[in-house]
């Protein structure tokens, strides 16, 4: 397979045996093709969805395009990347989990940066990871509390596998409680230093330090 990344005013799909559908995906999702009897599910699908699509709806609008197909109310486990590339050696890491993702609503989602957010320098603001790529999200998802301990292993051990492709941090947003300082530090890369010079001065008592702390110190 091609490497295959996100340019600056696009995106790309790797090409390979998986089909995504359409031709200008804005988020691929990883999905079950097939639930067996007793509810696991085997083979893979990947899919597209325009709901991080640049248009004219409200903003509103975009922050409920996922809710038809995962309601309020779901217990999840999440682990996130950043990827510079889809590497060859991604590929059988993305074809084996998706062939035993354990619960139809679990997924892997692949949100590209490109367009306006790769043209803004790296040093602009704390996001840090603007050359191109893709954030990577492997979520598992279930509504029965019994399930959650499988989607979670299959996520953990997904994200495990993949990670050495990554580019080394994630998306703040879609870390867990067990990511570490070391996870934070690595979203931020060079720019983490510099917010903790900010926070040293703004908030030297750390009095906001709740999800994804930066310390003073």
């Amino acid at each position: 397979m091609d490497r295959c990344r996100p340019g600056r005013g696009g995106s790309a799909i790797p090409r390979t045996s998986l089909v995504a559908e359409g031709r200008h995906p804005h988020v691929v999702l990883l999905r079950p093709a097939r639930a067996s009897r007793g509810g696991a599910c085997s083979g893979t699908r990947v899919r597209q969805s325009t709901a991080g699509r640049a248009s004219a709806d409200a903003y509103s609008v975009l922050q409920t395009a996922f809710d038809a197909f995962i309601p309020k109310g779901l217990q999840w486990y999440w682990k996130v990347d950043f990827f510079e590339h889809i590497t060859d050696e991604a590929i059988p890491i993305h074809r084996r989990y998706g062939e035993t993702i354990p619960t139809p609503l679990s997924t892997m989602q692949m949100y590209p940066i490109s367009g306006a957010a790769a043209r803004v320098p790296t040093v602009a603001t704390a996001f840090a990871y603007r050359n191109g790529g893709w954030v990577g999200v492997v979520t598992g998802i279930d509504p029965d509390p019994a399930n959650l301990p499988a989607a979670a292993s299959w996520a953990q051990h997904y994200w495990e596998d993949l990670h050495a492709t990554s580019a080394g941090g994630g998306y703040v947003n879609m870390m867990m409680e067990d990511d570490g300082q070391d996870r934070v530090r690595a979203a931020y890369r060079g720019n983490y230093d510099r917010l903790v010079e900010i926070k040293r001065r703004y908030d030297p008592t750390d009095l906001f330090h709740i999800n994804h702390n930066i310390p003073p110190s």
